[in-house]
């Protein structure tokens, strides 16, 4: 799909995303009451497809230093001037064309990864190996794949421009392909049961020096 579409849509999607500015959505209480265990003080982080900038003020609230990315030039506008914070940088991107000095001690995909074409996934994943290090956190967020299927065949003027059905498996499958393994992992719902997912992602070597301080 042309890029100029996908920005185009995002670009329109500002009216239906200020709604979650004016009133707190409760995924992104789910996510804050995570995240709020795993991110610090000075701590790199890397908010992907951060939209209009609340997980990124939430993160800079708690110390860290964001840098926060969305393909959408009227999201990052709508970020800048309303969750503004001298801790965050907030740039326009593509989140595949990301060039970067910095590793990440954590790195957020909240509500993004389904909307990443199957065709550009691979990409994610090698933005996400090179971006990270091994005792970096990834937490992820979205919806879980019956969901996602049921809503594409039964409501499908409700869905954005891409919207990728995942399921578990294949979630495990996509982060162990680079090293990264799950200390936290579930399904839970809002309105319903069973509607969205949400992962915290370690890599392998972090998991063995936990295991050796534990069973030495």
């Amino acid at each position: 799909m042309e890029q100029s579409r996908v920005v185009a849509f995002y670009d329109n999607f500002l009216e239906y995303l200020k709604k979650d500015y004016h009133r707190l959505n409760p995924r992104h209480g789910r996510v804050m009451e995570i995240c709020r265990r795993l991110v610090g003080p000075e701590m790199a982080v890397l908010d992907i497809g951060c939209g209009i900038g609340i997980t990124s003020k939430f993160f800079a609230e708690l110390g860290a230093k964001v840098t926060a990315i969305d393909i959408s030039p009227k999201l990052i506008g709508f970020a800048r001037t309303h969750c503004p914070h001298p801790n965050i940088t907030y740039e326009v991107m593509d989140v595949t064309k990301l060039s970067s000095e910095k590793k990440y001690d954590f790195i957020a995909l909240v509500d993004v990864f389904e909307h990443v074409p199957r065709e550009s996934i691979l990409d994610l994943r090698g933005v996400l190996r090179k971006y990270s290090h091994d005792k970096t956190r990834i937490y992820l967020n979205m919806p879980y794949g019956k969901f996602q299927k049921f809503m594409s065949t039964n409501h499908s003027d409700k869905q954005q421009i891409i919207d990728e059905t995942y399921h578990p498996d294949e979630i495990l499958r996509y982060f162990s392909g680079f090293g990264f393994y799950p200390i936290h992992m579930a399904v839970y719902g809002i309105d319903t049961i069973a509607q969205y997912m949400d992962g915290v992602f370690v890599h392998e070597k972090e998991l063995s020096r936990h295991y050796g301080r534990v069973y030495q």
